[in-house]
């Protein structure tokens, strides 16, 4: 999976978080491995961190 489908997949996750509406779940449209599903997750951290939010 390439950077650019990881960081939109990543906003994606982060949008559906802001506005509280589900997606389809990405292992039934990609097929993830267990390393694309981590930067994928990263990608989302990094938005929330980015938006104010703590760890």
């Amino acid at each position: 999976m390439n950077q650019e489908l990881i960081q939109q997949l990543g906003d994606e996750l982060y949008q559906s978080m802001l506005s509280r509406e589900t997606v389809a779940p990405l292992t039934s449209r990609y097929d993830l491995t267990i390393d694309d599903a981590y930067q994928i997750s990263l990608r989302m951290l990094e938005r929330r961190l980015a938006a104010g939010e703590r760890i």
